[in-house]
């Protein structure tokens, strides 16, 4: 029997700073290097907070609910917001923690974005004894916690998990520790990743997780699971191309583990567009090439940017015939600290730029014959205030029983991320409840 588990989207995890990919990958902006934030955390396990709820809209309050068992002194409390901070002293009165100025603790939620509220019981900024999180947005969809994979007494069920990474030229900013220029391709400035990108960590940190629970249980045969690993696009090929970095499936055992790190050596030289459709040929290539045996096949597409690709419908198309072989797919999005609206727009002047070079150079569009108008393609690329983009659209609905409306699709399996070093939690986050199965 299949474990039970709610399927909805991951929190957006507490980093920011870093912009989208489209603006670093065809401007010709040189890609910064991340910044990782200063700021010291020593934990108290005595102390802790909680935002109720966790996600809300705009104009909507959320209480901060705090717990410091014994403790009944000063607090001091920051709010980051898309704003800016805010401190403030909490002082402890009847039984709870109030602002000193004797109103309730609440954030009204002005904007979308993350607010991250962070606590000390000394007034000093370098150290954080505990910290809590509130997603504001258009359309949130409350979180589900990660529950245990397997209770003791059921035997897990692996996976064949096909991570599809996005290798294109911002992850020079978004994920690329120690970034050293490399020179220019195609105009544009690229850099070399001088030490492990989180995309390689969150990879080994999966590859961790199911080859334990394969040694585990070595007497189930079917608690093993395979990784495939895909990136797009290609060097040979940065507006359409992928490229098989595994070569096959890789087993999750010990003895793959240093195969599996030079693989994701690639990560470290990142290049190119952000092309879906060569994303989705990647993943149908990985699952053509395994069997039906009972085990989850799962492509995990994850990327830093909106799709560049010139007819959003093949893509669609490409997905929906993945989905229909019974291959579950999620997508990780690395956001950027840019809200959705701000990202599409930004993305729109950026594919409006490059339809114009495409005109000057061929005068022809960029965007496929299909579409009337260049308005009408990009609705279909990135969505609008209304209408889903691909990045929805490609992956698979978080209820199968639900159907698409003419209004809307399904809730999706979309995860977000504002860094990229939250990818590694985002990876066993999936693993743990959309992946692995009991019986």
């Amino acid at each position: 029997m299949k474990k039970t588990s709610v399927c909805l989207p991951l929190a957006v995890l507490v980093f920011s700073g870093l912009s989208a990919c489209s603006s670093a990958t065809f401007t010709g902006t040189t890609p910064k290097k991340a910044t990782l934030p200063s700021t010291v955390v020593v934990k108290d396990p005595n102390l802790s907070c909680k935002i109720s709820p966790e996600v809300i809209k705009t104009g909507e309050t959320a209480l901060i609910a705090i717990d410091a068992l014994d403790y009944q002194g000063e607090l001091y409390q920051t709010i980051k917001s898309p704003d800016g901070d805010a401190a403030t002293k909490l002082v402890f009165k009847d039984g709870g923690y109030i602002r000193e100025d004797g109103a309730a603790n609440n954030i009204l939620a002005e904007k979308e974005g993350t607010y991250k509220v962070e606590l000390r019981k000394s007034a000093s900024a370098e150290s954080m004894s505990s910290s809590c999180v509130l997603t504001v947005g258009s359309d949130p969809i409350v979180p589900s916690p990660p529950p245990p994979i397997c209770k003791p007494e059921q035997k897990t069920i692996g996976a064949d998990i096909a991570f599809i990474i996005d290798n294109s030229n911002s992850n020079a900013e978004t994920d690329c520790p120690e970034a050293r220029a490399a020179g220019t391709f195609n105009g544009v400035a690229v850099y070399e990743c001088m030490a492990e990108t989180n995309r390689e960590l969150a990879v080994k940190a999966a590859f961790e997780m199911l080859s334990g629970i394969a040694e585990k249980e070595s007497s189930n045969e079917m608690a093993k699971s395979k990784l495939s690993i895909a990136s797009f696009p290609s060097k040979e090929n940065y507006v359409t191309g992928w490229t098989d970095q595994s070569r096959g499936w890789i087993e999750t055992n010990s003895s793959n583990r240093d195969q599996l790190t030079s693989v994701m050596a690639f990560s470290r030289k990142p290049s190119g567009m952000t092309p879906y459709l060569a994303a989705m040929t990647g993943a149908e290539s990985a699952f053509d090439k395994t069997s039906t045996d009972g085990r989850a096949k799962v492509a995990v597409l994850v990327t830093d940017g909106e799709p560049t690709d010139s007819d959003p419908s093949a893509v669609e198309a490409k997905a929906a015939a993945l989905r229909a072989q019974g291959v579950k797919v999620i997508t990780i999005y690395v956001t950027g600290s840019e809200s959705r609206g701000t990202r599409i727009a930004n993305h729109t002047e950026m594919m409006r730029d490059i339809n114009n070079t495409r005109i000057k150079q061929t005068g022809k569009n960029w965007f496929a014959a299909t579409y009337a108008s260049f308005a009408e393609y990009i609705t279909a690329l990135v969505g609008n205030g209304t209408k889903p983009g691909l990045v929805t659209k490609i992956s698979s609905q978080a209820d199968a029983a639900c159907k698409d409306s003419e209004v809307g699709v399904c809730a999706r399996e979309v995860y977000e991320v504002q860094k990229s070093e939250a990818l590694k939690d985002a990876f066993l986050h999936v693993i743990k409840t959309q992946v692995i199965e009991c019986e």
